[in-house]
This record gives structure tokens, C-alpha cells and sequence, in this order.
């Protein structure tokens, strides 16, 4: 009763304290005695103050979650970004914002679930320096890292590997991959019939473009390790992995041999996309519509299938139904230039923009998307989107400016795929985004 009394006395100075933490850039600490004041504080006329200071250190928690997640991503720590981004949206009441910030997440899940490195991130990223600058104790420990992140049972036959693998191991993962791969090379040859060496060195093959040689590899250990998830995400798998080096030459290949595997009701996402792209690619059109649709009843919030659906039912002569498949799908995200609703996905945004030039043309939300597609990109278009932005202008009847995005798509794609401009416009007219 004596505490409670004094801290009755001296409650200003509590919160004159929070004022404090919040200065010095401490939510956590702010929120913390925050607590303590509103349980033994009762005086209705301090209700209202202490909301707002509730209000202003929750502000200051969410903006320091963010910028956490900022600067994980900007180091390439996807997954810590991704933590940080969870943080921020179980704090947040907003559910503006809280849509803001899943989407965002969703998008850097999606980056992380596309990579063909099972393992996550870059050692270099990590440590600040190569594999070789590294001391044998830092090596057993970034190694052991990453074989965490695999499901149990492969991660037995990672144990014990000598110090060479080890390193191969993190030189594939560090972005080294031509020396990683010389270093598998010799191991192979003293123990051919190791399939996690054969594993490695395929999924080298597979980052460095060779499809034909990753492809001969992961089929040669399918049958010893299996069809199980090999990471703990469960996103990769042999299956996986040899369709993804088979689907580019031999998609008929990939239908054949997933057509079990990627059932529907019961198949991992990854499989899935590969399994319809393959229907695809080989015309299997009406197959492929009922069997995309059953798989986006399964995984509704995944875009990839919307997308795939929406091309197929462009393909089969029904560009309206398309564009009702990528509205529902991320047209409610985007609308009014933000997109607050499920994942930013380009190419469907690209997609249904395209399609809303087809027909009788819908110019207003064609620009729209096209902006928030320059917006994901820092303001910046691809080649991809030039072209877009030209039928955007030819539809407009400004064939003077359609002629110029032409040019400036041509131009991007000769500099390669990672290449980007801004968005195109002539004279003293303004650019559609």
C-alpha cells in the first residue's frame, strides 16, 4: 500500500520517464513502464493523456519494427525482414497499414520461396567476408547454420562432412559458385555415388544455367533420396528441383513425371506452378484450366496460379473472364494506386494492365497499374513494361510516344534483363504514369 501510494505521488515523473525512452528511441522500454502506469494509475482524468502516450509509443514501436525490417532487407536477410515485417503487423490496429505490411511480407516470402538455394542467405552478406577469410571455427559455425534450415532427415547426411565440403557448402551459398563447383568436382571423383555431393553440384548446375547436367544429377539421386521436402519450409524437393532444370527443354517431361506428385489436393505449391507451367508450355490448355483451378481453390492467396489461369484463359478466347480472374486476385489490392491487399505481384499486375488494353480499352486503370508497377520498381520500368506502356499509348492514339516506348523497350532488352528506365513520354508531354 506504502508503493502504491508514493507512485500515486509521483506518477508525472513516471510518465516525464516514458517521455524519455521515447526520445531516446525506446519504445519497448517506453511500453514496458507504460504498463505499469495504467494498472495502478485509476484517475479518469488522466484516461485521456495516457491513451495518447499509449498511441504515440505504439507508433514509435511500429516505426522502429519497419525500419528493422528495412534495414534486414537491404542486407539481403529476407527472413529476418520477413520477422521483423510479422512484428510489426501483430502490432499494428490499422488495418490500412496491417494490409500494407502483410503484403510486403508476402512479397519477401514469395523472394525467398523462388530461390534454388535451399539454404537462405549469402555468408558474404553475412560476415562481411569471403569463405576464405574465414577461420575454421566461423566456417563449422555459418555451416551448421544452414544446415538447420534443412529438413531432419537430410540434415543427418550433412554431419560430420569434412572441411572441404564445408566450404564448397558456403561458397555455393555465398554467390561463389564456379569455385564451389570445381571443389565438388574433385570430391565426386574420389566418391562418385555420394548423393548430396551429386545434390550440390546439381543445384550449382542449376544456378549457373547448365539445366542438362543439373537435370542428369538430381535424376540420378531421386530414386536414393526421395520425394520428400529436402529444406525445413518444405518448398524444395528432387522433384522440384529436376523439373526446374528439365521444364525450359523437355516440358512434356515434367507433365509425365509430376502428374502424381502434383495432384491438387495433396501437391506442394512449387510443384504445382512448375506442373502448370509445364501444361502449358505443351498446350494442354484444357487441361490445364480445371486443373488450375482446383490448385487456386487450394491456394487461394498464391498468385502465381491466378496468373497462370488468367494466361490460359486468354489463350482459350476469353479475355474477359481473365481479366475477372486477375481483378479478384489482386485488382481489390490496387485500386485507388495502392496496394494494400495480398502480394505485389508484378507480372500479374503487368498482366491484367495488358489486358485492359484488349476490347474496347480501359486507359484509366491501365495507367494505374502501370504506375504501381513503376512505384514496386523504384519509379523504374523493364522492357517488359515499355512495351506495355506503348500499347498504352497506341490505344491513346499518341502513336509519336507509342513509337518512343517501342524504342526504349528494344533498347532495355538489349542491356539484359535487369535493365530499367523510366517511365517514357515525348516533348513538353506528360508520361501516362
Amino acid at each position: 500500500m506504502g508503493l502504491f501510494s508514493m507512485f500515486k505521488k509521483d506518477w508525472i515523473g513516471e510518465i516525464q520517464r516514458v517521455e524519455t525512452y521515447l526520445q531516446d528511441g525506446e519504445p519497448v522500454l517506453a511500453l514496458e513502464l507504460l504498463r505499469k502506469i495504467e494498472r495502478r494509475v485509476d484517475d479518469p482524468n488522466h484516461t485521456t493523456a495516457l491513451k495518447n502516450l499509449r498511441a504515440r509509443s505504439e507508433t514509435a514501436l511500429l516505426t522502429s519494427l519497419v525500419q528493422r525490417a528495412d534495414e534486414a532487407e537491404s542486407k539481403g536477410k529476407l527472413e529476418d525482414a520477413a520477422d521483423w515485417l510479422l512484428s510489426a503487423i501483430e502490432r499494428t490496429e490499422d488495418s490500412s497499414q496491417r494490409l500494407t505490411l502483410e503484403a510486403r511480407r508476402s512479397d519477401l516470402l514469395e523472394r525467398l520461396e523462388d530461390d534454388v538455394n535451399p539454404f537462405g542467405g549469402d555468408v558474404g552478406a553475412e560476415t562481411g567476408a569471403s569463405v576464405d577469410e574465414l577461420d575454421a571455427e566461423d566456417i563449422d559455425f555459418h555451416y551448421d547454420a544452414l544446415v538447420q534450415t534443412l529438413a531432419t532427415w537430410l540434415a543427418e547426411h550433412y554431419a560430420n562432412r569434412p572441411t572441404v565440403f564445408r566450404e564448397a557448402v558456403l561458397r555455393l551459398n555465398g554467390g561463389q559458385t564456379e569455385v564451389a563447383l570445381q571443389d565438388l568436382e574433385s570430391m565426386l571423383e574420389e566418391d562418385p555415388d555420394d548423393a548430396v555431393l551429386r545434390l550440390e553440384r546439381g543445384r550449382a548446375h542449376l544456378i549457373l544455367g547448365n539445366n542438362v547436367l543439373a537435370r542428369a544429377d538430381f535424376e540420378a539421386i531421386w530414386n536414393v533420396l526421395g520425394t520428400e521436402a529436402l529444406d525445413a519450409a518444405g518448398v524444395l524437393s528432387i522433384p522440384s528441383l529436376w523439373a526446374d532444370s528439365t521444364l525450359a527443354d523437355d516440358p512434356a517431361a515434367v507433365v509425365d513425371r509430376l502428374e502424381d506428385l502434383a495432384d491438387p489436393r495433396r501437391g506442394e505449391s512449387n510443384l504445382c506452378d512448375l506442373y502448370a507451367t509445364a501444361l502449358v508450355d505443351v498446350g494442354h490448355h484444357e487441361e490445364a484450366l480445371p486443373y488450375l483451378q482446383a490448385v487456386l481453390r487450394r491456394f487461394p492467396s498464391d498468385p502465381r496460379f491466378a496468373l497462370h489461369l488468367a494466361n490460359v484463359l486468354e489463350m482459350t478466347g476469353q479475355p474477359d473472364e481473365a481479366v475477372a480472374c486477375l481483378e479478384a486476385a489482386v485488382g481489390p489490392s490496387c485500386s485507388g494506386g495502392q496496394c494494400g491487399v495480398g502480394p505485389r505481384h508484378l507480372p500479374s499486375l503487368r498482366t491484367l494492365a495488358r489486358l485492359h488494353l484488349q476490347g474496347e480499352p480501359n486507359l484509366e486503370r491501365c495507367a494505374e497499374l502501370m504506375a504501381i508497377v513503376a512505384q514496386s520498381q523504384r519509379g523504374l520500368l523493364n522492357s517488359e513494361d515499355h512495351r506495355v506502356l506503348a500499347q498504352y499509348y497506341e490505344a491513346s492514339g499518341d502513336e509519336k510516344a507509342a513509337e518512343h516506348a517501342r524504342a526504349e523497350a528494344e533498347r532495355l532488352a538489349t542491356m539484359g534483363p535487369a535493365a530499367e528506365s523510366a517511365p517514357t513520354s515525348l516533348g513538353g508531354q506528360r508520361s501516362a504514369l
